[in-house]
């Protein structure tokens, strides 16, 4: 394991390994770092969609930290707000109800980054 106090972002050559085979050869490889940082953005995909009743959508959602990182250690929980308009599942699948007309802010995610060890 690793420590830094580099700021988040992309080093590239940032580590040289010098690796010494039985034969006696050597190689220098080098190696890209990415500093990840805090959680600061997610998006969520569809940003906005039409359904018919009963017609399923699966949200998707992408966390990002402040040099615009994709993070990988964030779980998601979706929610529905307005219950009126759907019904939707902890992983983020939507399923509309019969209540047409224009929903706006009727699901939620939360986002929640692991704390490294």
């Amino acid at each position: 394991r690793l420590t830094t106090t580099a700021p988040p972002g992309v080093y590239e050559d940032a580590l040289r390994l010098r690796v010494t085979s039985a034969d006696g050869s050597v190689q220098v490889v080098a190696k890209t770092i990415t500093v990840l940082g805090t959680l600061t953005r997610v998006e969520v995909t569809p940003k906005r969609t039409t359904l018919a009743p009963g017609d399923p959508v699966l949200f998707v959602a992408a966390a990002f930290d402040e040099a615009n990182n994709r993070l990988h250690d964030v779980s998601f929980r979706w929610s529905v707000i307005d219950g009126a308009s759907g019904s939707m599942t902890s992983g983020g699948l939507y399923i509309a109800e019969d209540d047409p007309g224009l929903h706006v802010g009727v699901i939620q995610v939360r986002a929640t980054q692991r704390v490294p060890d």
